[in-house]
């Protein structure tokens, strides 16, 4: 199964061949990539975040820095309480995260897999906005603060791609940090 998101909620693709299958192991045209690994556990979920977010942060000339950082940081975040709250509810596992930067197109990608139970994304409503509700405006929040967002079972767990583009000021001085990751 393949699923994108839009802001209707998510949908499946007319045709899942005519997708291509996410590579979460080998992301393409990368400057520069971090994996790491974590216990399928709250309490870690904010690290993924921020090790994505550090990628972007060194690079000199970041537009809108904050903005753009705090967008993918919290888009992560949802996306991975989510994996450790619903995907390893009845169990244990890990967090597998790759985040790939790729300068020649101004984007990062980012992919968490697991082993944990699958869903359909299909299945999941889009909120109702204007409506007080406790959950259900995770996903909603993740793919309204990213360019893409994807999600696809495969044989072995399931794989989200995420893709947050980036804009650089190349008139700033070199050397300059963009800005400083969230505590």
């Amino acid at each position: 199964m393949f699923c994108e998101s839009t802001q209707d909620g998510f949908r499946n693709s007319e045709d899942a061949r005519a997708q291509p299958q996410l590579d979460c192991a080998h992301p393409p045209n990368v400057h520069k990539n971090i994996v790491l690994t974590i216990p399928a556990e709250l309490e870690f979920v904010h690290v993924l975040g921020r090790c994505a977010c550090a990628l972007l942060s060194e690079i000199a000339g970041l537009q809108e820095a904050e903005r753009t950082l705090y967008n993918l940081e919290l888009a992560i975040q949802e996306i991975g309480v989510n994996i450790v709250t619903h995907a390893y509810a009845d169990h244990s596992g890990q967090v597998v995260m790759t985040a790939a930067r790729n300068d020649a197109h101004s984007h990062i990608i980012v992919t968490l897999e697991d082993t944990g139970n699958s869903f359909d994304p299909l299945a999941i409503p889009a909120p109702a906005l204007g409506h007080l509700q406790e959950h259900g405006f995770g996903l909603f929040l993740a793919g309204e603060l990213l360019d893409e967002l994807q999600y696809e079972i495969h044989a072995t767990g399931n794989c989200w791609r995420l893709k947050k583009s980036y804009a650089i000021d190349h008139s700033s001085e070199e050397g300059e940090l963009a800005c400083k990751v969230h505590p």
